[in-house]
Parts: structure tokens; sequence; C-alpha cells
């Protein structure tokens, strides 16, 4: 996370429109998101400066109360255009954000996967909530940006079936995304950016005058040593990990000892085999 923060800021020092967004599944999974609830990663967001995130299932895993709260506590938008109150059609939260970014506005919708759970909430077909929602954001913004974590198969079909969409940003990828390729089955650009945080991916754009992508740049940055630690974040998080130490790890029992005490008759000493050969010589003549 610290290095994540210093690769942030490097990015927003050399570059003036910038969108931060993460396509879900980020609050709990982890020892210190779990303990606090979800509410380290959302401090640790917010002092990155992130602009949205979709709800995920780890996001659902929280309770209603625990998500409120954690959504509270947010500076940046939680999206999600397909959950809603059980036995309901109420989205439990906005279905998306229009956020300025430098002189374009760029539509952000949450999709949350169906097979996220929760006991109050219950997220529908991502698909249809894309086909509802796409057409009203394009018509309000100069570009649109999907935020799903609805799976690969889903969100090749909001490529294909639901025109508006510029570009779809993928969670729950475990590949390397240096190995990964942009899958752009239609007009809709389609990235992933890794998993666990090991990395940060950078999609580029430079638009034309139609506010249509006339060029785009793919990177994945691996979040390694080469990014010194970031002081403000290392600071938030040792915070956090006073009032929330790891467990002590338990020693593991040493094996019990066996000794092994010899009878008494293996204590006796075991004669030699008389071997006999197998025949014996014949006499020599004359003896």
């Amino acid at each position: 996370m610290a290095r994540r923060a210093t690769a942030i800021k490097q990015l927003r020092q050399d570059n003036a429109a910038v969108l931060f967004v993460d396509a879900g599944n980020a609050l709990t999974g982890q020892d210190l998101a779990d303990k606090t609830k979800g509410l380290a990663v959302v401090d640790a967001m917010n002092l990155m400066d992130y602009d949205a995130l979709a709800l995920g299932e780890r996001e659902l895993a929280l309770s209603v109360n625990d998500l409120r709260a954690a959504m509270a506590q947010a500076q940046f938008k939680v999206l999600s255009a397909n959950v809603v109150l059980l036995n309901t059609d109420t989205l439990f939260t906005e279905p998306y954000a229009v956020i300025q970014v430098g002189d374009r506005r760029v539509g952000v919708l949450g999709l949350t996967g169906i097979q996220a759970q929760n006991p109050a909430l219950f997220a529908t077909d991502p698909l249809a909530a894309a086909q509802k929602y796409v057409p009203q954001l394009a018509q309000e913004t100069d570009l649109v940006v999907v935020l799903s974590n609805a799976g690969t198969a889903t969100d090749q079909q909001i490529a294909a079936q639901v025109p508006g969409v510029d570009v779809i940003v993928s969670s729950g990828s475990m590949l390397d995304p240096e190995q990964q390729k942009l899958d752009s089955p239609s007009k809709t650009l389609m990235v992933q950016s890794g998993y666990q945080g090991r990395w940060l991916g950078i999609l580029r754009l430079r638009l034309d005058s139609t506010n249509t992508i006339s060029q785009w740049f793919v990177e994945a940055w691996k979040l390694l040593r080469t990014f010194a630690d970031d002081p403000d974040m290392t600071a938030l998080l040792q915070r956090y990990r006073a009032q929330y130490p790891l467990p002590t790890p338990t020693p593991l029992p040493s094996p019990p000892a066996t000794l092994v005490v010899p009878s008494p008759a293996a204590t006796q000493p075991v004669p030699a085999p008389t071997v006999e050969p197998a025949s014996y010589p014949s006499p020599s003549p004359g003896t």
C-alpha cells in the first residue's frame, strides 16, 4: 500500500488529468482490512485520492451497517448499478458518478458480480444494468468508464452489446498483467490491473475533438521495492497496526520424544550364520 501511494503521487505529478479507480473487492480479504471492517482500506484510498470504487463480493462480505459506515467515511464514490436491497428494486448506492477529469466529463458506472452475497442485499444482472444506465450516462459525459467485477465473460458481453461504453476496468484477474492482452471485441477497451494490490494498472488515453479515443497505451507497474514507501501511508498503517496488531504466531509443539529400549533378547550376541559350501572338493588322487 505504501509503495502504491508513492507510485500514485508520481503519476499525479507527471499528469494533469488523472482518474484513479478500483473495480472492487478491495475492502476485505486481508488481516487489517478485516479487523477494521474495511475502514483502514478506505482511509488509505482517501489518502491516495481515489475517485471511485465499485462494490464487489468482498465489499458485500461486510454487514450492511459496516458497509454503510465504510462508505460514509469514503471521500470517493462507491458505486453499483445492480446491487439492490433484498426483495426490492431499490439500489443500495449510486449507480454511477460524473467526474471532471481535466477538461473532460467522465462517467463512471459500477457493476457487481452476481456471485456477491449479503443477507440484506442482492446483485441483479449486470448486463441488464449496463443496458439501462449507459445510454443515459453517455448523454451526460464525454467518456464512459465501467468498473466491473462481474467476470470476463460478462464484461465481453457488455462490450459487444452495450453501445456507448468506452472503457471497462475489470477486477478479479489472477494473471500477470504483463501477460495480458488488451481485449477489444468492439470499440470498447477492456483492461485488468492484476490482483492483491501488487500492480498499478495504467491506461493512457488520447481523445480527439469528438471525444473519441484516438490512441491508447497500457502499462502495468509492478510495485517492487524500487518504489519507496510513502511516509504518510506508512504512518497511517502504523497507527492502525498499533490498534490491531498481528496475532503472535503460536509455536508448533515439538513432537514427543520416543525412547526405544531394546528387549533382552535383542541385546544377546547373534551368532554368525554358518554358510556351507555348495559342494566339497573330492580327495586328490593318492590320498
